[in-house]
């Protein structure tokens, strides 16, 4: 039986780890051709934004048509989070999150396919390796 794969359980999420981020894209339980796509990852503690000012990250996902990553699907994107992105976040705050995906023309062809809310914990084995 081939592996599931999930959207990055992000609770519990550490400051300065760096997990893998994957969101496979199915449409009617079929995997989805994503040639062409792009897909954006955004972090931010604004709950409501009216821009981007707020966001600690804004990154460019890897598109995977086929197994990249070897999980036994294809179809999906995923990101790899580096200490660099994740060390200096506040385990205090809440972050908000979500993918979209475009397509040529940008800003016609966007589709929001992830989103949710998560609140870091603390490392305590800070700068050690």
């Amino acid at each position: 039986m081939a592996k599931k794969l999930k959207v990055l359980e992000l609770n519990p999420f550490y400051r300065g780890d760096t997990p893998l981020m994957i969101i496979p894209v199915r449409v009617n339980g079929v995997v989805a051709d994503l040639t062409g796509y792009t897909a954006y990852v955004t972090f931010t503690t604004v709950e409501n934004p009216t821009d981007n000012t707020g966001a600690f990250l804004h990154a460019a996902m890897t598109t995977s048509v086929g197994d990249t990553l070897g999980l036994g699907y294809s179809g999906y994107f995923y990101y790899q989070f580096t200490n660099t992105v994740t060390e200096n976040i506040n385990p205090d705050s809440t972050y908000n999150w979500d993918v979209q995906m475009n397509k040529a023309p940008q800003n016609t062809n966007n589709f929001t396919i992830a989103s949710g809310t998560f609140q870091p914990r603390t490392d305590f084995s800070r700068g050690l390796s």
